[in-house]
C-alpha cells in the first residue's frame, strides 16, 4: 500500500488515531508537512472539522499531484492537464530548438512521438478524461504539426492518429 493511497483511507479523526498509535508502535511517523487532503464528491465545499495528525491540522488542498498525474478536488473525481499541457510543449520547443527545419519532417514527426507525446499522454488511461480536455489535447497535437508542416489552420490537414 503507497503512502498516498494509506492517506486516502484517513476519513474520520478516529481512523487518523488508530493509524497514528500502528505507526508509532512500528517506529514510523507521517511527515504533517507533507501532507494534505482534498474532497470528492457533492459536499466536497463544505466545512468540515480538520483532519488532525500528530495533534496539528492536515491543510485541505484543491489540488495534488500523484505520480506524475495532477488530480483536482470537485463533485467528481477529475484530473488537471494544464502541467502535462506545459511539459509537452517544453519538450517540444526544446527539440524544435535543436532539429526544427534542419532534418526531414518525418524524422521530427517521429522524435516528437517518441519523446514528447508520452509527456501528454502519461496516466490519461487510467483517469476519466472529459471531452474539452480531450479536445484541448488534440489541439497541442494539433500545433506541433502546424509548426513542423508549416501550415496555419486544421482545413489544412486530417487528423493524424496517435
Amino acid at each position: 500500500m503507497t503512502y498516498y493511497s494509506f492517506l486516502s483511507q484517513l476519513l474520520t479523526s478516529e481512523k487518523c488515531f488508530k493509524y497514528e498509535d500502528e505507526l508509532r508502535s512500528l517506529d514510523m511517523h507521517f511527515n504533517v508537512k507533507k501532507s494534505a487532503w482534498l474532497r470528492f464528491g457533492i459536499g466536497h465545499n463544505n466545512f468540515v472539522s480538520p483532519v488532525m495528525l500528530n495533534g496539528q491540522p492536515l491543510p485541505m488542498v484543491s489540488e495534488v499531484e500523484y505520480l506524475g498525474v495532477v488530480i483536482s478536488a470537485g463533485k467528481r473525481f477529475k484530473i488537471s492537464i494544464h502541467l502535462k499541457r506545459m511539459k509537452f510543449y517544453r519538450a517540444f520547443n526544446a527539440l524544435w530548438s535543436k532539429v526544427g527545419g534542419k532534418t526531414l519532417d518525418i524524422v521530427i514527426l517521429h522524435l516528437i512521438r517518441s519523446f514528447c507525446l508520452p509527456i501528454l499522454l502519461y496516466g490519461l488511461e487510467a483517469v476519466p478524461v472529459s471531452k474539452s480536455q480531450c479536445n484541448s489535447l488534440k489541439c497541442c497535437w494539433s500545433r506541433v504539426l502546424f509548426r513542423i508542416f508549416h501550415i496555419s489552420s486544421t482545413e489544412n490537414i486530417h487528423f493524424i492518429s496517435v
